[in-house]
């Protein structure tokens, strides 16, 4: 700038240069980084803890001082959850929230920013649902085999995490994995929701499979079940009826015969005779040999029979 008077105009002064400042601009809404359980009252049932994340908006000519972080459950109004423009923490950008958090419930959260100017307008809420992975299923087991299938069934979880479940996938390997590759499980296509059985098919028939299950909800796939191992094969078939073995009766004592089933997918493991009580038509019931663990014996003697 310059001066005048009667004789004149002075020198210009040194330049001053100043900038046009404004409120910062909108921050984009925070980002949910991770969420989970820390404790389980039985006031307030099992609390989560929610960190979630931001960037920096632009700060339209003056530096940004730090920022306000709210939040609102259900649909309460929000109430200033961190406030970080007293502070002036304007290098902090991330924010975990340790009480308050209840499972089942949504929460949503939204952030301004202050500079010297003033507080920006405020974000578009980012949207957390309350809950975390739901605990495993329980009580998986084979019901049934077929030549490369697997009937399977379980337990639901007890605890869906916060969550309704979304379905259940079942991860199955060859059992001769676990020496080449134990890691290597194939993984089967979405099971509903509302399910407790499953066939799994495709599988090599007559090799042996292990097969373990999990829960998925929102947030993602339970931990492993307890996993089951069974042969993808049929049970023996065309089993004919056992005979007396001639000469063989006594007054409490008789020898009784058989041969191998006419149709077995895997080596047969051995057999199991049945009787049942004296002028029944009922099916026999009560186990009198038990070879299961001797396939090569095809006879057997039975004692203690009324005459």
């Amino acid at each position: 700038m310059t001066s005048t008077n009667v004789i004149g105009e002075s020198e210009a002064s040194d330049i001053l240069s100043l900038y046009v400042a404004a409120v910062p601009s909108q921050p984009d809404p925070p980002t949910e980084s991770i969420v989970w359980a820390i404790a389980s009252t039985a006031e307030v049932g099992e609390e989560l803890a929610v960190q979630v994340n931001w960037t920096a908006p632009a700060d339209n000519g003056s530096p940004i001082l730090g920022y306000r972080l709210y939040m609102a459950e259900e649909q309460s109004p929000s109430q200033i959850l961190y406030d970080g423009s007293k502070s002036r923490r304007a290098d902090v950008f991330s924010f975990t929230v340790r009480s308050g958090i209840q499972k089942h419930l949504s929460y949503q959260f939204r952030l301004q920013a202050l500079n010297a100017v003033g507080l920006s307008t405020i974000s578009e809420p980012l949207a957390v649902l309350a809950a975390v992975v739901p605990v495993a299923p329980t009580e998986l087991n084979v019901t049934g085999s077929g030549q490369g299938s697997l009937d399977l069934e379980w337990t639901p979880p007890q605890e869906t995490g916060g969550s309704v479940l979304t379905g259940y996938f079942l991860y199955y390997q060859k059992y001769t994995a676990l020496l080449t590759a134990p890691e290597a499980w194939l993984k089967s296509s979405l099971i509903s929701q509302a399910a407790t059985t499953q066939t799994l098919v495709g599988l090599e028939a007559d090799e042996q499979y292990r097969v373990k299950i999990v829960a998925v909800n929102v947030r993602g796939e339970s931990p492993f079940s307890t996993s089951v191992t069974h042969f993808a094969g049929a049970v023996p078939s065309g089993l004919s009826p056992p005979t007396a073995v001639a000469g063989s009766r006594t007054l409490e004592t008789i020898g009784i015969a058989w041969v191998a089933p006419a149709t077995s997918t895997t080596d047969v493991l051995g057999y199991r005779l049945y009787v049942n009580e004296p002028t029944s038509n009922a099916v026999p019931t009560e186990l009198v040999y038990d070879g299961g663990a001797i396939p090569n014996v095809y006879k057997a003697k039975v004692s203690g029979l009324q005459s």
